[in-house]
């Protein structure tokens, strides 16, 4: 149905129930029994009933069945367009979620990339705990920490999973901010 024949409809139940004298018995049976009439006419009922609950300590004054009707209409607008927002931002979530879905990331501060055969990853900006607790799980070690603050120091480093980790933990001394050690089954961290 057109806009402007649910507009004319409007105008004809606003009409009928501001001055029914001018319809005659069948022309306002026929208006009630379109199903489109009778929706437009409950909602103005509602409203009138709605405003009149309101209206218990206010002065009683008349209401125009237009401004009820206007008021309905940009209700439904609204609706309308909360419905719509709410479907872009469900749908750029859903992208966000599948995006990150296929993006492996351990560490909660670093970017991690890798090749394709998943045997080179690259670590950016990101602190030498959170590195370690990727690599000492992939090599069953464990760490320890003998002083804090090598904990936040924050490398750009690549690790090749298939040069073994003594190549790593050389490469991470380098930077002279942390020393690592191996013994054993752990890492020394000073």
């Amino acid at each position: 149905m057109s806009k402007a024949e649910q507009n004319d409809k409007l105008t004809q139940v606003l009409e009928m129930t501001e001055h029914p004298e001018r319809f005659t018995d069948e022309q306002l049976q026929q208006l009630l029994n379109d199903e489109e009439c009778a929706v437009f006419y409950r909602l103005m009922c509602d409203a009138t009933s709605a405003y009149a609950g309101t209206q218990i300590s206010l002065p009683s004054r008349r209401i125009s069945f237009r401004k009820i009707a206007a008021i309905l209409m940009a209700l439904l607008m609204l609706s309308g367009l909360s419905y719509a927002a709410i479907r872009m931002l469900q749908n750029r979530q859903d992208t966000m979620e599948t995006d990150q879905k296929s993006e492996i990331v351990k560490p909660a501060s670093a970017i991690q990339t890798q090749d394709a055969n998943d045997k080179v990853w690259t670590f950016q900006n990101a602190e030498l705990q959170e590195i370690l607790e990727v690599v000492t799980a992939f090599y069953q070690l464990g760490t320890e920490y003998r002083n804090e603050a090598p904990r936040h120091v924050r490398f750009y480093v690549k690790w090749d999973k298939t040069e073994g980790i003594q190549a790593l933990v050389e490469r991470l001394n380098k930077s002279e901010k942390v020393n690592i050690t191996i013994a054993d089954d752990l890492l020394i961290v000073e």
